[in-house]
């Protein structure tokens, strides 16, 4: 079976919109924990990931959502292995444009 799966994710169109995306996947069959999540951050939602592979995605992609709860959450219980640097340079993209730095 496989693990789920966590990004923090950055989408980058043309030379001005720049979008982020904290997402996490799990087979169908772990949806609950899924829910779980949606429950406990109270907000985002819950979408089929990838049809094939029968997956499903929890995904908070409102940038206030991400700067009030999913950053203060990872700031609070920081991440161990190679997923930090991951998250720091999102937590850093995730100021710039809150500073109209991009």
């Amino acid at each position: 079976m496989r693990e789920g799966d966590g990004n923090f994710h950055v989408t980058v169109i043309g030379l001005k919109k720049v979008t982020l995306a904290f997402k996490i996947t799990q087979k169908r069959e772990s949806k609950n924990m899924l829910t779980k999540c949606f429950e406990y951050f109270q907000c985002g939602s819950i979408i089929i990931d990838n049809r094939r592979d029968n997956t499903l995605k929890f995904q908070v992609t409102n940038r206030k959502h991400i700067k009030d709860i999913i950053i203060p959450h990872f700031n609070k219980f920081p991440m161990i292995g190679s997923k930090y640097m991951d998250y720091m340079r999102f937590m850093q993209i995730s100021e710039m444009l809150d500073n109209k730095e991009h």
